[in-house]
């Protein structure tokens, strides 16, 4: 956890450093007048590599320094750089900073660091209080400058750390569904990671007092503020406030960010799979990075949006907190109770983590959950059904028209007394297509003789 003052620590080195000798001044690049009462020039090159005996620097692929400080990287302004190089110059001649120094200063400090083009994308190992915790040989090793990561959770592990509160605190608003509460956990320890592969969002859906806003404070102090982002879903289009979600391990929306009429899932879906995306700084270039933050949306009821595809649904994950709790049975003080057994929430965490990588990512499957999602997208579940029972992959050679597709379709739910006419043949075919690349079913969309059809698909 990043609890002191970045500018703080970093001068705090300085006050060790003891002021070069006249005779020494050479030896780092510093050379004085005749006089030797004024700089006749510095030779930044060997000022530059002195100052980075000092200071750990690294520069990344998205143009952004980083120094290593209270074993983590913490992000490096440019300002921040230079008056640190400005404050060691003044350790040994005071008052002979120049502005002209600042171009060639930050120019070679880029080229002298090692540009890291993996940081923040470690995904066997957390920086914890008191170490490195290894997820996959389950040990504590030592802090080393040499894990590119600013994430630090600020836990200190503790093999025999418990949690009985935040136990029976999830016993309750679940009412003692061993489902919800396993699906909970693995959600937690999946959101300590960088990983993406259960390319999943998470919907925490309920009406208030039923626990929700207490469990998503928990995962916040869990994984740490400085790790949390609060971009709402309307903003993940714009590259420039993209850039928030960027070192992050956990973006909270509440009901109240979430804007219905301007969210576009595409970027939504490219960020839950953990593809590469682009970022802008004002002023600067476009980059490429990869956000690998878990999304979680607090709302009271499923948002209405257009895309209800299989690609949205499938990276959709709904949490049902469906228990009221009584005003006369709140406790007050209970986040600041539960907040003191986070050591043992998070081995509690980890053994959700080690239960979701054994089942391949796959979440433990929750039947009053999947009540809300198969209501919500009804639409899906039934083309989903239809492709399951009518599609098959076929040869190159094979081919079925969309209107003979959009009309199996129709005589399908037909026959299963199932009103299907008020599904628009465009959305129908755009749907099917999803479906099907979901589904790893192969085809090509055509056009002949003035029919478009799906080639490579078979009717069973």
């Amino acid at each position: 956890m990043k609890t002191k003052n970045l500018q703080e620590q970093l001068e705090e080195k300085l006050e060790d450093i003891v002021p070069i000798s006249d005779d020494e001044l050479p030896e780092k690049g510093i050379i004085l007048n005749d006089d030797k009462n004024a700089i006749k020039y510095i030779n930044w090159n060997i000022f530059i590599a002195y100052f980075l005996t000092i200071y750990t620097i690294i520069y990344t692929d998205s143009n952004v320094l980083y120094v290593y400080s209270d074993n983590v990287y913490w992000e490096l302004s440019e300002n921040t750089c230079l008056r640190l190089v400005r404050n060691l110059l003044h350790l040994s001649i005071p008052n002979s900073w120049k502005t002209g120094y600042e171009k060639v200063v930050l120019s070679i400090i880029k080229l002298e660091v090692r540009k890291i083009s993996n940081f923040n994308q470690d995904m066997k190992r957390l920086n914890l209080l008191n170490g490195i915790w290894n997820m996959e040989k389950q040990k504590l090793s030592k802090h080393t400058p040499k894990l590119y990561t600013s994430n630090q959770i600020p836990i200190t592990y503790q093999q025999d750390a418990k949690c009985p509160k935040f136990r029976r605190f999830l016993k309750d608003i679940f009412e003692g569904d061993k489902q919800r509460i396993k699906l909970v956990q693995e959600i937690m320890g999946y959101s300590l990671t960088n990983l993406s592969k259960a390319q999943k969002a998470f919907i925490f859906l309920g009406t208030g007092a039923n626990g929700k806003s207490v469990l998503m404070d928990i995962m916040i102090k869990l994984v740490g503020i400085d790790n949390v982002s609060t971009l709402p879903l309307s903003d993940f289009e714009s590259s420039f406030r993209r850039c928030m979600l960027m070192d992050k391990k956990l973006n909270v929306v509440t009901e109240a960010e979430f804007k219905t009429n301007a969210f576009s899932t595409n970027q939504f879906k490219a960020i839950v799979s953990g593809d590469v995306t682009t970022g802008e700084i004002k002023g600067g270039k476009l980059f490429n990075f990869r956000a690998y933050c878990k999304i979680v949306i607090a709302m009271n009821a499923l948002p209405k949006v257009k895309d209800k595809s299989y690609g949205f649904k499938r990276r959709i994950c709904v949490v049902v907190f469906d228990k009221t709790i009584k005003k006369e049975e709140q406790n007050k003080n209970l986040l600041l109770e539960l907040s003191s057994e986070l050591d043992g929430i998070f081995n509690f965490a980890l053994k959700g983590l080690k239960r979701l990588e054994e089942n391949d990512f796959n979440f433990t499957h929750s039947e009053r959950c999947e009540e809300y999602m198969n209501e919500y997208f009804k639409e899906n579940n039934l083309l989903e059904s239809f492709v399951d029972e009518k599609l098959e992959q076929g040869n190159k050679n094979e081919r079925i028209k969309n209107p003979d597709l959009y009309d199996g379709y129709i005589k399908w739910c037909k026959n299963k007394k199932i009103n299907g006419k008020n599904y628009a043949k465009k959305q129908f075919t755009m749907d099917l297509k999803s479906v099907l690349n979901d589904k790893d079913i192969n085809f090509v969309a055509d056009k002949k003789n003035g029919i478009r059809g799906l080639q490579g698909i078979r009717w069973k």
